[in-house]
């Protein structure tokens, strides 16, 4: 029986890892496996009350996570047609900067700024072609890979804000804990890409550790202090203008204005939610809550519209919805069904068992157990959001470390996933054996992740334990 409870979970890691199915098809049997399972009385039997729960909390968690994500893409189909991304390329090299240097400009301030802004591995647009003109194309890739892995938040903070909603946790507490358990992941990943492209010599290491204990730093007080929606936005900021002050002066290309209105909608929406009062305005369920001004997807959709209107002439409405409904439709629907089995799987009490089986170990112990469970949810669905929905309810208790760990641990391998490693090697147009040796790679940097989180998470919470 105890078995019986866990077949969504074993069943969507057969079906992705084993018969290599799609997220969104093993997405759709986890859901409807729990359901079946549910209604079958395997666990708590079914009840009116329980189900209300669970459509009602599963709503508000879509509600919350697809509303950024179907702003997102819409903001990524318009950009494709601007200036914005190329502009990037132009203007890095105008920096004249060693060679080095420009590789940790790319890897710790544009890949994670732009990606904290608007996920969905937009940075790649604009990095890859300046990795491209610096490196040989299949080191390139892999330092774009490597880029990815650097910001584990997602779009605007979105899967930590979700993380801490599904537990009751503080998303400033969960995110400041997640910046320092990801802290050695930012080290490792920043000095391989350069002894990668063979530029790791005395001063490179000095520059690494330099502007890597600047992100840290920045990450963590920003997530403490202003939230983590901006948190990552202000990190890579940070690591450019350390690098502005070092290069050439060359003014930053205007073409770049669409993140900073985005940045801009972030900070209005916080300073208006703070003096009106605002932002204690939530969609409350039974356990989960939704906060809409708090949400990065109203600063998106602001965006969404004034990019649309200095644009318009561009675009085809026709278009862009075909276009927006094509890359929508498979991660919200793959969101949905997990967030469904989650519920089902949390209120219906069926991790009940395992429960028990992780009370009984020192929370020291389970931490190997909860972060090597947190990077597969990650691998797994490609996304962190998913990755949290899969596995935080796994948690027995709402410890913010442990909860960082897991959604360390789930960042840090969401980006080392197949469909990044698609994405990469079709903007490059790489072939079949780079696309496969850029697969192993992308193992390898998930599994070293996976082990310093795990390290990290040990070391942090014996400390403040």
């Amino acid at each position: 029986m105890e078995l019986m409870t866990l077949l969504p979970i074993l069943g969507v890691l057969l079906l992705i890892i084993v018969l290599k199915r799609s997220p969104i098809e093993a997405a759709f049997f986890g859901a409807l496996s729990a359901l079946i399972l549910w209604l079958c009385d395997v666990a708590t039997p079914y009840s009116q009350v329980l189900a209300w729960a669970i459509i009602t909390d599963t709503m508000i968690l879509f509600a919350s996570v697809a509303s950024v994500i179907a702003m997102g893409l819409l903001l990524v189909v318009l950009l494709e047609k601007t200036p914005t991304n190329q502009a990037f390329t132009s203007w890095v090299g105008l920096l004249n900067l060693p060679k080095s240097q420009s590789v940790l400009l790319v890897m710790l301030g544009i890949a994670p700024m732009l990606e904290a802004l608007t996920g969905f591995g937009v940075s790649l647009i604009a990095i890859i072609p300046i990795l491209l003109t610096l490196l040989p194309k299949e080191i390139a890739l892999k330092t774009a890979l490597v880029g990815m892995a650097i910001m584990p938040w997602g779009t605007l903070g979105l899967a930590t804000v979700t993380g801490a909603s599904m537990l009751g946790l503080s998303a400033a507490e969960l995110g400041l804990y997640s910046a320092m358990v990801s802290s050695p992941v930012f080290m490792w990943l920043a000095l391989w890409a350069l002894s990668l492209a063979k530029l790791l010599d005395k001063q490179a290491l000095i520059n690494a550790l330099m502007v890597c204990m600047m992100f840290v730093c920045v990450l963590a007080s920003a997530s403490k202090t202003v939230g983590v929606e901006i948190a990552g936005v202000l990190a890579g900021l940070s690591v450019v203008a350390y690098f502005l002050l070092l290069g050439k002066k060359s003014p930053i290309p205007k073409a770049i204005w669409v993140y900073a209105v985005l940045f801009g909608s972030v900070l209005f929406l916080k300073v208006v939610g703070f003096l009106t009062g605002w932002q204690h305005w939530a969609w409350q369920g039974v356990q989960a809550s939704f906060k809409p001004i708090n949400s990065p997807s109203i600063a998106l959709a602001l965006t969404v519209i004034v990019v649309w209107w200095a644009y318009r002439q561009q675009y085809a409405l026709n278009t862009v919805i075909h276009q927006w409904l094509k890359r929508a439709y498979r991660p919200l629907t793959t969101i949905l069904c997990f967030l469904l089995m989650s519920q089902i799987m949390v209120k219906g009490e069926f991790l009940q068992g395992f429960h028990q089986l992780l009370s009984g170990l020192p929370a020291v112990a389970q931490i190997p157990i909860l972060t090597m469970l947190g990077a597969i949810g990650g691998y797994l669905t490609g996304s962190n959001v998913g990755g949290n929905v899969l596995m935080l309810p796994i948690l027995t208790d709402n410890n913010p470390i442990l909860a960082a760990i897991m959604n360390s641990a789930a960042g840090a391998s969401a980006l080392a996933s197949l469909p990044v490693v698609a994405i990469i090697a079709g903007l490059a147009k790489a072939d079949t054996q780079q696309e496969q040796r850029l697969i192993s790679t992308a193992l390898m940097v998930a599994v070293i992740n996976t082990a310093l989180v795990a390290l990290v998470g040990v070391l942090l919470y014996v400390g403040v334990a």
